[in-house]
This record gives structure tokens, sequence and C-alpha cells, in this order.
């Protein structure tokens, strides 16, 4: 019982930090101060993004080293991470910041958080999981909200590239609920820590982008730019709570397992609704609010108890 209250208060304050540092790293990508490196539609998310995991990866690093915990895992669970890490970071976390570019934050964040969902076929799909009448349903509520979301003609279509910003966040979802399940499998069965897991998925995150993406979709002079700037130290904070917001939505997977531990973390659209409400003067129409509303419900719906 102590686990699982730990776990839900994880969860909570990850999806929290989450909010936070989708927000600020939506500023950056959107700043005037960049804005003559956006001829390519992908250049500036996907150099955001690899710095932000590699700051990550180091501030992790340094958790691992401060716990005085050794690395010690099995090399066909290393290959699961691994693999795990790609989609959640290079695929999950690079399509969630273009599709941030395109359609905002907040839109972005709602059809994100559409991930646990589709953990929960995946889950199916590939460990025989059963799926109960409530998760049955709960699939049901979640696709009208998403539906109404996106279909609806609403506040989405003032974005030119909103296809292009729809389209990226499913990418997010298939990324993030695929990692969310395997690394679920990787700490239950593997008996992989929670803070290993994360370390390793934020170093495999960063070396991706520096081997196969930083030198064929990014610039030099939008490198320097950031390093010689202040938005580097912008972009360590990020890398500060990203890490962390990562940490305690693995110890809560870790705590919980993958439906429940990815459901509490989803609440960050509800913060990031709050966040650009109070302080960036956003407009929300009802039919947002509906859409999301539908989509909490929907998965809090399916991981209560039966």
């Amino acid at each position: 019982m102590l686990n699982k209250t730990k776990g839900i208060y994880l969860g909570v304050f990850s999806g929290v930090l989450w909010a936070v540092n989708t927000i600020v790293l939506t500023l950056i990508i959107s700043s005037e101060n960049l804005k003559i490196f956006s001829v390519n539609l992908f250049i500036i998310p996907l150099t955001i993004a690899f710095f932000h995991d590699f700051f990550s990866a180091i501030i992790l690093f340094f958790n691992l080293k401060l716990k005085n915990i050794r690395i010690k895992i099995k090399r066909k669970l290393l290959f699961f991470l691994i693999f795990s890490s790609i989609l959640g970071g290079p695929i999950g976390m690079a399509s969630y910041l273009i599709s941030s570019k395109f359609i905002g934050a907040s839109y972005s964040s709602v059809i994100s958080i559409f991930y646990p969902i589709v953990g929960i076929l995946l889950d199916k799909i590939f460990f025989k999981a059963l799926i109960s009448k409530k998760q049955k349903i709960s699939i049901c509520i979640a696709v009208l909200g998403i539906f109404i979301l996106t279909f609806a003609k609403d506040n989405l279509f003032q974005y030119e590239n909103y296809i292009l910003g729809i389209v990226f966040a499913i990418f997010c979802v298939f990324g993030w609920a695929t990692e969310g399940v395997v690394a679920s499998y990787s700490m239950k069965y593997g008996e992989v820590q929670s803070d290993i897991a994360i370390f390793i998925r934020q170093m495999t995150s960063a070396i991706f982008y520096l081997i196969f993406i930083i030198p064929y979709f990014s610039s030099i002079n939008l490198n320097i730019k950031i390093v010689n700037s202040y938005i580097v130290l912008i972009l360590i904070f990020c890398g500060i709570i990203g890490s962390y917001s990562y940490l305690f939505w693995y110890k809560a997977i870790d705590f919980l397992g993958a439906p429940l531990g990815m459901s509490l973390n989803v609440m960050y659209v509800a913060w990031i609704a709050l966040i650009e409400i109070l302080f960036l003067n956003a407009n929300f129409s009802f039919k947002f609010l509906i859409a999301i509303s539908l989509v909490i419900f929907s998965i809090f719906y399916m991981s209560s108890e039966e």
C-alpha cells in the first residue's frame, strides 16, 4: 500500500513537471531568436530535443553517482531498453515537440495523452495481457474525445500545418506507448531499477540524435546560436525538470504497473491548459474542454480498481 501511494504521488508530480517542461520547450522552439532557422520545419524541434535529452542524460548520470547505483543489466534486457528508448526519445519526444510547434502545446498534449490507451492494446498484442470490459469502454470514450478535438472545427484549424501537427502527435502516442510497455516489462520481470532504466533511456536517445539526426537535420549555426545564448541555460533547466519528470514517471510505472503509472502522468495536459490560461492568456473553446475531460476520464476509469 505504501508503494502504491508513493507511486500515485510520483505519477502526479511527474505530470506537473512535464507540463512546465513542455511549455518552456515550446516557447523556445517558437522564439524570435531562432526564427531565422525555421525555413526547415523540423530543424529547430529536433535540435532542441537533442539538447534536452543530452543534458538530461548528464543529470541522470550524476543521479546514479550520488545514489551509488551501479549499472548491472542482462544483455537481452539492455536490448529491450535501448529499443524502447529510441521509440520514446527520437520518435516519441521529437514527434511531440514537432507537433507542439505546429499546433501548440495544449492540442499536442491532448492527443499525446492517448498513449496509455495504446499501451493497453500493445500490452495485449505483445504480452498477451487481457483487456477487460472497463478498458474497452475507456478506449471508446478516449476515441470519442480525440475525435471531438481533431475533427470539430475548432481553434485547431487556426494553425497552418495542423495536419502535420496531428500526424506527429500520433507518432508520439505510439512511441511513448511502446516505451511504457517495454520499460514496465524490463523493470518488473528483469528487475532493472527505474533510475538505471531512465538513464539508459536518455543516454540512448542523446546518442541516437547525435549520430543519426543532428548531422543530417540540424545546422552548425543553430547549435552555435544555442550554445552561445541564454537558451542553453533554459535547456539545462528543462533537462533538470525533464529528468525528474521521467524519473518519477518510471518509478510510478515500477510501483503501479504501466497502465496506472502512465495514466497518472497524463494529467500534464490539464496542468498545461491551466498554466497557459493563467500565464499565457490562452483561450480554449468548450469543445476543447469537453475533449480533454473525456480523455482524462477514460484513462482514470481504465486504471481504477475493478
